[in-house]
């Protein structure tokens, strides 16, 4: 009887902030978009595959705390290289 292997993955997390952010002279956000665009793409090209794209909320629940910071979790996996 054959022997089924299961693949096994390794993860990745890249958290996206505040400081990836511009303000135009409006004092409005304006997401640096390429720069995100950018970083995703250099994952996908190191063969990282994005998974989820999730909220990162600060570690309290007042609503001050999120106001103030805000932030993403960009998680790729990709199959774990062989030891």
């Amino acid at each position: 009887m054959e022997e089924t292997l299961m693949t096994t993955w390794e993860y990745y997390v890249v958290t996206i902030s505040e400081k990836d952010i511009d303000y135009d002279t409006n004092k409005t956000h304006v997401m640096e978009s390429e720069s995100i665009e950018s970083r995703l793409n250099y994952c996908g090209g190191q063969g990282w595959e994005l998974v989820a794209f999730v909220p990162a909320i600060p570690g309290t629940n007042t609503q001050e705390a999120i106001h103030r910071s805000w932030g993403f979790h960009a998680v790729f996996k990709r199959p774990q290289a062989e030891s």
